[in-house]
């Protein structure tokens, strides 16, 4: 589940938006822009993740052409 980058994203990203609303809940002061900033740190957290994970994959597949060289054969047609 873990090495899906999109659902690892949206995880972390949840879990650190999280934190940020507990640590900043205040029942009178969590007001418009407060809630702008969640998201806004929501977003950028995601962002962040998801291009890292995807950059940083080692399972780069380059389709291959013909296969192997030294197993082509090369005999002319007739």
């Amino acid at each position: 589940m873990l090495e899906n980058n999109l659902i690892f994203s949206l995880i972390v990203s949840f879990v650190i938006s999280s934190i940020m609303y507990c640590i900043n809940y205040k029942k009178d002061t969590l007001n418009e822009e407060k809630r702008n900033e969640i998201i806004i740190l929501f977003g950028v957290t995601f962002t962040s993740i998801f291009l890292f994970r995807i950059l940083s994959q080692n399972k780069i597949t380059q389709p291959s052409s013909g296969g192997n060289l030294s197993s082509v054969n090369y005999k002319p047609p007739f």
